[in-house]
């Protein structure tokens, strides 16, 4: 037999298939097993004769929470359709949890009747006995023996003897199957249905009428899974299917669940049957049966149903033949590689084998095919997320177009943002979040909302908030093809040496001087009107200064430039390789010492030959021309390969026949050029790398397109790995600490600095009101106070030195300021940590020392339009470690204006404006094939689909955009919010595990569909204790996580316990005091071993009236309600426990008693931090250890001096319980020292 093997799909998902067991065979890359290709492949490939590409990138439209919000909807309308059902059956709409379970449980029950008619328990309270022995066996999930075990110390009170339970277990373990002699028979008893069957029906029965019967459309959302019970046990397989599990590799049984997709309420199940059964037959069974139980075998119409699987269900025939031909629609779904999907990825396609195969590596795209099956279209996707994944999905309802979902990290960020009456104030406070230096009342969040005297200033700032946020996919989106400080950064890079082309060259010059730390003169900018205007003035300007007239031809050029030494003409490298007139101007240059050396330097780092770095500026232009000299006078068609290796020379010269005998690299390029000159017909022929090639072409390219190049580049950011990226996430996380040092040191009284700051806020990414494409993300924006009235807001630029050596130059610098201010003989105690500078002055570039940063600095100016950014450089602990306020003038702004014009005009327009042409598509090409994504070049069809969803982003959404969690296509975001449904009910079981104590296939099949009516009872009392009011819920998730923080399935399995031993207790009994330890509230669940628990009964007081959130703040309220005279006693004791009680220090552990089990730690209510220490007489965590978020506090003294009635004072460290309990310490020590002295001590 063929064997059964999965591969990882990348990033496809789905969980593992269920196979039959097999024999192994060797390792086939198909996607799928052996066997289902086989078949799949005579029913031939379906590739471009079949499906057709749709070709619409240009329409590519985005949208934002959609899928959230139809699931929220759909949603609501299953929930209201299940109370609706409840009020007829329970009698109410939100019905008490008695009534759930005797619907589900009680002796009316399907359930019930099932087991009572195969006779398995003599009376309904039998059954119940069995039901509460099976649910505390799941809730503590405590196998058979460790529950009956003698040191348990679980309540089994109303439980089952061993005996008994075992004894039932049995029953049902051979229940309506043969007898041990009758199964060794070769076939089975004709006519025989075993329990298991019975009881499967059962569930589908009342599923049905629950859950499904008279639901109100138009469409009911379902989705089909399945779950994979393992099954170690007896060899006899009662009538179902016996599995091998590939990802857990054991044993088992498959059950395939039908789901309401939102609600997560299971409608239908059916397991996996002997002989031929499979996922197809068990899909229909479940469809037939449960959804068109009046149709024939594989017909019905199943228009009214939308169905979402996950990939391991669709197969050509259930696809094509069962679905689309019932009608059903296909919202969402994933499918893995097989022959009947038109699209797959890492595969060796064959000949006959005519599906598209999609690259797992290059940039984000999508790719959509359409068919047409049974007269409707069907879509297939393939969406390559960029980081190595491909993923398969297909719809029926979406594929048309090409539609991105930005999926919000919060969906409850969908109110606001969609509030169409909500305030351009309320945006803004979404995105610029005021930076909180004090924490009073036990307050911890690091930000607050902006002050309204500092939000009117945003309002005169020339920006306009895109997101809330830094750093997160919309951050990364909407920077692209824009100009921001790093795009900017090397752009100039790109182009110096080489501004004449550019409109506002002087500006570029102005820039590029203030950059290399020259003086600029800031007076009169010379932008393009001024050097106009000095044209005009100086008469024919253009003959003096050797500029081209438009009707003057490249060779008239090259003839004035070598007569008259001219130095204007721009060298490059293309055009001294082609040029001989060229190289004799670059020579003329350079003997009258009129070269421009950027020009030289350029030509030589495109040659391979990294130029001098020397400091002494002489000598490094010395050096520089004697290696340009070498390359002016080689041989021509030597030139290209001058500065190449010694191995590459080598090569060279092995094929013109010349032999090197182990010279140095100068030895054999002079070979070879004296062997050039002497055989003019000899041919150089180099194989370039690929690196190499791209370096040729790049070379080749346009100045124009040399810009576009870099653009695109900036736009798609190589991911940090190792080192880089935990010192740059450790920088983002010191940035707020950095600055709240520095607000609160420049609000210290003396403190020497520029000016002082009041406040600080966050900014998102913004851009230019008047310049779209110039965008900006800042660290923070600061306001400072003048003459304590006016505010003036100032940028403020962190830079974190993580690293030890960037931690040490910072340092560095920071007294290289100090020595240039001349501040370097200060003492110590007096010396500044602020300075100011001038962006045009010639110290700027010696106190702010990387360009980059500089850059930094000036872009933040212009888009902000501020006069002062500030600098601050931060250690590794949080701390300033200097600052500089630099003042950018008007000018300077200016010109950095019309070299981000310049950009934009050159590469940059097309992409804004529709009416503007861009570059034509093999220039474009050319561009895309030198960007390097994923270890891939740039395709043209994913940088188009970026580029449109990028437009549609920009200009048909509502700004600012809420942080996301990821940008995918759209149906995988439905796909996301349906396959939860399934998932749910599977993750409910496995975290609930209960024990079956025969080996019997057919008491584990039982045993999972106990569980299963569980979860039936916990979804419907969850429904019920929901607000009456749906709609008071934000979204699908707020719903769940109240629900489930009203009742997690433990907790509704200890309701199911604890209904069942009322019913059984006597009616005299008084309820007792504390719960009883088998219901929620009990100390710590049941272990495998309780040989080393002591239970101890305290008396702990309890007043209901206890804080349990803002614990300080409601102190502090009680205290004010103390002083007005409205204080109860409850409330007055609460007051006084806080103040008068010394603290019973404890260490929380797991309530399953591992020592970091759930429940061991929490946040410390005096600095928030996670700890083990828990006071008895507060019920709250508190730090008995110094944290790192203490020492952050506002006025925490780290150390504690005792002076008693010793001699010697007492030194303690300062810890958050000390300082909670110093009061009623001081007060318990004081009534000590009372009775001491009352005995005379």
């Amino acid at each position: 037999m063929a064997s059964v093997r999965f591969e990882d799909g990348g990033d496809g998902g789905g969980d593992d298939e269920a196979s039959p067991e097999v024999e192994p065979f060797g390792v086939v890359d198909r996607g799928m097993a052996l066997e289902d290709f086989e078949r799949e492949e005579a029913q031939g490939f379906d590739g471009p004769n079949v499906w057709k590409a749709v070709d619409n990138v240009d329409e590519t439209k985005a949208t934002i929470g959609v899928a959230q919000d139809a699931a929220w909807n759909q949603a609501r309308v299953e929930m209201q359709f299940i109370r609706q059902k409840m009020e007829r059956l329970c009698g109410s709409q939100r019905p008490k949890f008695a009534a759930i379970f005797n619907l589900l449980f009680g002796p009316e029950s399907e359930v019930y009747r099932c087991f009572k008619e195969e006779k398995i328990f003599d009376c309904h309270d039998d059954f119940l006995h069995f039901v509460l022995t099976f649910f505390l066996s799941s809730s503590y999930q405590v196998s058979t023996k460790q529950l009956f075990d003698k040191y348990s110390r679980i309540n089994l009170e109303g439980a089952l003897s061993k005996e008994e339970y075992s004894v039932y277990w049995k029953k049902i373990g051979t229940a309506s199957l043969p007898s041990l002699q009758e199964r060794n028979r070769s076939l089975t008893p004709t006519g025989m249905v075993p329990f298991w069957m019975k009881l499967e029906g059962s569930i589908n029965n009342y599923g049905r009428e629950i859950f499904i019967e008279g639901f109100p459309g138009p469409v009911m959302q379902v989705t089909l899974d399945d779950d994979k019970p393992h099954a170690h046990g007896n060899t006899y397989t009662a009538g179902l299917k016996s599995m091998r599990h590939v990802k857990d590799n054991v044993p088992g049984h498959t059950l395939h669940t039908l789901v309401l997709s939102y609600s997560q309420v299971p409608v239908q199940i059916a397991w996996e049957r002997e002989v031929n059964d499979s996922s197809e037959t068990a899909t229909e069974r479940i469809f037939s049966q449960g959804i068109t139980p009046m149709a024939a075998q594989g017909g019905g119409d199943l228009r009214p149903i939308s169905c979402a699987k996950d990939r391991g269900y669709w197969t050509h025939s259930i696809l094509h033949q069962y679905f689309m031909k019932a009608g059903a629609k296909i919202r969402a779904g994933t499918v893995k590689r097989q022959p009947c999907i038109p699209m797959t990825y890492r595969q060796n396609i064959t000949g006959k084998d005519t599906r598209v195969d999609v690259p797992v590596t290059g940039a984000r795209t999508l790719q959509i095919m359409e068919t047409t099956s049974h007269g409707r279209k069907l879509y297939c996707q393939a969406f390559r997320n960029g980081t190595g994944g491909v993923t398969l999905g297909i719809s029926t309802e979406h594929g048309a177009l090409p539609e991105w979902e930005l999926v919000l990290a919060k969906p409850q960020d969908l109110v606001w943002y969609d509030d169409p009456g909500l305030s351009e104030d309320d945006r803004l406070k979404k995105s610029f979040l005021q930076l909180r230096t004090t924490f009073d009342n036990g307050t911890k969040t690091l930000y607050e909302d902006l002050a309204a005297d500092l939000l009117s200033e945003l309002h005169d700032l020339p920006v306009r908030a895109l997101t809330t946020t830094q750093g997160s996919p919309e951050w990364f989106m909407l920077r692209k093809f824009s100009l921001t400080s790093s795009t900017t950064d090397r752009a100039i890079a790109a182009c110096v040496g080489d501004e004449d082309w550019l409109e506002h060259s002087a500006s570029w010059m102005t820039i590029k001087g203030m950059l290399e730390g020259l003086v600029v003169d800031v007076d009169e900018p010379r932008g393009k009107d001024n050097a106009d205007d000095d044209a005009a003035n100086d008469g024919d300007a253009s003959v003096q200064s050797g500029a081209l007239s438009d009707d003057t031809s490249q060779q008239e050029a090259e003839e004035q430039a070598e007569g008259n030494g001219d130095n204007s003409v721009k060298l490059s490298l293309a055009g001294l390789l082609d040029s001989e007139g060229l190289i004799q101007t670059a020579k003329h240059q350079i003997q009258f010492d009129e070269i421009d050396m950027a020009q030289v330097r350029a030509i030589l780092k495109e040659l391979g030959k990294n130029p001098s770095a020397a400091k002494d500026e002489a000598k490094k232009n010395k050096t520089d021309l004697k290696s340009f000299n070498i390359f002016l006078d080689a041989e021509p068609r030597l030139r290209r390969h001058v500065f190449k290796t010694k191995k590459h020379l080598s090569a060279i010269a092995t094929k013109l026949g010349i032999a090197d005998d182990g010279a140095n690299q100068e030895t054999i390029r002079k070979a070879i050029d004296s062997h050039l000159r002497s055989h003019p017909e000899a041919v150089i022929e180099v194989t370039l790398s690929k690196q190499q090639q791209k370096k040729e072409q790049i070379a080749l390219l346009s100045d124009k397109n040399k810009l576009l190049l870099t653009v695109v580049k900036a736009g798609y950011l190589d991911p940090l790995k190792g080192d880089a990226k935990k010192h740059t996430r450790r920088g983002h996380q010191l940035e707020c600490h950095i600055m709240r040092a520095c607000l609160r040191e420049l609000d210290e009284e003396g403190m020497d600095s520029p000016m002082k700051l009041i406040a600080a806020c966050t900014a998102p990414l913004v851009e230019r009101k008047q310049q779209r494409y110039v965008r900006g993300s800042i660290d923070f924006l600061a306001f400072a106070s003048v003459d304590d009235i006016d505010v003036v807001p100032i940028g403020v630029e962190i830079k974190s030195r993580v690293a030890a050596r960037t931690d040490q130059q910072a340092t560095h610098q920071a007294e290289v300021i100090r020595r240039l201010l001349g501040e370097d003989r200060t003492p110590r105690q007096r010396q500044r940590k602020y300075f100011s500078v001038r962006a045009d002055s010639d110290k700027f570039k010696r106190i702010v020392n990387s360009t980059h940063e500089a850059i930094q600095v000036l872009h933040h100016a212009f888009v902000y339009d501020l006069e002062y950014v500030l600098l601050l450089v931060g250690d590794n602990g949080g701390a300033v470690v200097y600052g500089v306020f630099v003042l950018v003038s008007d000018a300077i702004k200016e010109a950095y204006g019309d070299v981000l014009e310049d950009v934009y005009s050159s590469c940059l327009r097309w992409m804004y404006d529709d009416n503007t042409a861009g570059p034509s598509d093999d220039e474009l090409q050319t561009v895309l094939d030198n960007v390097e994504v994923n270890k891939s070049s740039l395709d043209g069809h994913s940088f188009k689909m970026e580029l449109a969803l990028w437009k549609d982003i920009n200009n048909n959404m509502t700004l600012p955009i809420p942080r996301l969690r990821h940008i995918i296509p759209l149906i995988f975001s439905y796909w996301n919010t349906l396959k939860g449904g399934s998932d749910a009910t599977t993750n409910l079981i496995w975290h609930c595990q209960y024990s079956v104590p025969n080996n019997e296939n057919q008491s584990v099949a039982t045993a999972r569909m106990l569980s299963l009516v569980g979860v039936h009872v916990h979804r419907m009392y969850q429904i019920a204790t929901a607000r009456e009011d749906l709609n008071r819920y934000s979204c699908l998730k707020r719903f769940r996580d109240s629900a489930t923080e009203r009742a997690s399935f433990k907790k509704t399995q200890f309701l199911i316990i604890d209904h069942i031993t009322k019913h059984f207790a006597p009616e005299e009994t008084a309820a007792p005091v504390t719960p009883p330890r088998a219901t929620a509230a009990a100390a710590g669940r049941g272990t495998r071993s309780q040989a080393n628990v002591e239970r101890t009964e305290v008396a702990l007081i309890v007043t209901n009236k206890t804080p349990k959130r803002g614990v300080l703040a409601k102190y502090s309220s009680l205290e004010e309600k103390l002083v007005s005279g409205r204080l109860d006693k409850a409330s007055q004791f609460v007051l006084e426990r806080s103040k008068g009680h010394a603290g019973i220090p404890v260490k929380r552990i797991g309530d399953n008693g591992d020592l970091n089990g759930k429940g061991s730690r929490g946040s410390c209510i005096v600095c928030g931090a996670q700890t083990h220490c828990f006071c008895l007489h507060c019920k709250q965590f508190m730090c008995d250890t110094q944290s790192e978020r203490a020492l952050k506090l506002a006025a925490w003294k780290p150390h504690v001096i005792i002076n008693g009635d010793s001699d010697k004072p007492i030194h303690i460290q300062r810890t958050c319980f000390y300082h909670y309990h110093k009061q009623g310490q001081e007060m318990a020590l004081g009534d000590l020292a009372k009775r001491a002295a009352n005995l005379n001590l």
